[in-house]
């Protein structure tokens, strides 16, 4: 399994751009082979930031998402509402077990 974190915060004045932004990616990230799970989360301490967590079958499945033509489109437009850097982690799990 392959997972990714990510918290960005957004200029408060872009906030609906940066929404419709992230239901696109939202939108297409569920349909992507592979795809367990996808979400963003708003911080309800701080509205203008948000958590990102997904799931996925396999890094090369992350990987054709991320660099598919829709989210090379998609990208550019979401970075650019940023009200400074994403932090985004990266995890390649090799043990999954559930309670």
């Amino acid at each position: 399994m392959y997972i990714v974190s990510g918290h960005f915060q957004f200029d408060k004045e872009s906030l609906n751009h940066a929404q419709k932004c992230m239901d696109d990616m939202l939108a297409l990230g569920k349909t992507e082979p592979g795809n367990l799970s996808y979400m963003f989360y708003r911080d309800p301490h701080k509205l203008n930031s948000f958590f990102l967590f997904e799931e996925w079958l396999s890094k090369e499945a992350h990987d054709a998402h991320f660099n598919g033509n829709s989210m090379k489109k998609m990208l550019p437009e979401f970075f650019a509402l940023l009200e400074g850097k994403p932090k985004v982690t990266y995890y390649d799990a090799k043990i999954e077990s559930t309670l």
